[in-house]
């Protein structure tokens, strides 16, 4: 819902509260993200701000409760805005389960479903619709 709103509004610059209490390993969040799910949402509003503001993006860590983990979601933060790797693991996860006990995700499939969130949230919330219309 956040990146068709993003290219709705067309802001000026975005202001990220980037959070790693959704880490797996966090005792608050508890979401299940790892390091580089941290990275992927980052490329992906990184990649937007390059569309519609020419990447004008303000990030600020502001949470994660797993000293452990933290440093390396920052890392991967910061990788996904660089583009650069800096090649480093984060030794204290688990190792990953095998490729047949993870569960597929149809990546396409779930933005598509976002969209469709996006255009009934429309419905109900004017600001939506009253943006770009003049």
């Amino acid at each position: 819902i956040v990146l068709p709103a993003l290219r709705k509004y067309e802001p000026d610059f975005v202001l990220v509260a980037a959070g790693f209490d959704a880490g797996v390993t966090d005792p608050l969040g508890r979401m299940m993200l790892n390091a580089g799910s941290f990275e992927r949402l980052m490329k992906r509003v990184r990649d937007v701000c390059e569309e519609i503001c020419a990447g004008k993006l303000v990030v600020a860590q502001e949470g994660g409760y797993d000293a452990s983990a933290v440093p390396f979601h920052g890392l991967a933060t910061l990788e996904a805005l660089s583009g650069i790797s800096a090649g480093i693991d984060n030794p204290f996860y688990y190792p990953a389960p095998p490729e047949s006990a993870k569960p597929r995700h149809d990546e396409e499939a779930a933005l598509k479903n976002a969209e469709g969130m996006f255009s009934e949230a429309c419905m109900y919330w004017d600001a939506f619709n009253r943006v770009g219309s003049s």
